[in-house]
C-alpha cells in the first residue's frame, strides 16, 4: 500500500487531545481529508474556534 492509495480515503480521528490534534495534522499535512470527533461532553471546548484556529 503506497501513500498515494491512502489519500483516497477520509481519515476519521476519535479524540481531541494533543495526540488527537497532532495525528490529525500529520494526516491533513500529507494530503488526507480528515474529521475530527470527540465525546459530547468534551466536544463544545475541545472543538472550539477549530475553523479559526485549525488543529
Amino acid at each position: 500500500m503506497t501513500k498515494q492509495h491512502l489519500a483516497d480515503y477520509m481519515i476519521a480521528v476519535l479524540g481531541t487531545g494533543a495526540v488527537g490534534r497532532s495525528v490529525a495534522a500529520d494526516c491533513k499535512l500529507a494530503g488526507n481529508q480528515v474529521r475530527l470527533f470527540d465525546l459530547p461532553e468534551f466536544a463544545g471546548e475541545s472543538l472550539k474556534d477549530l475553523d479559526k484556529t485549525g488543529i
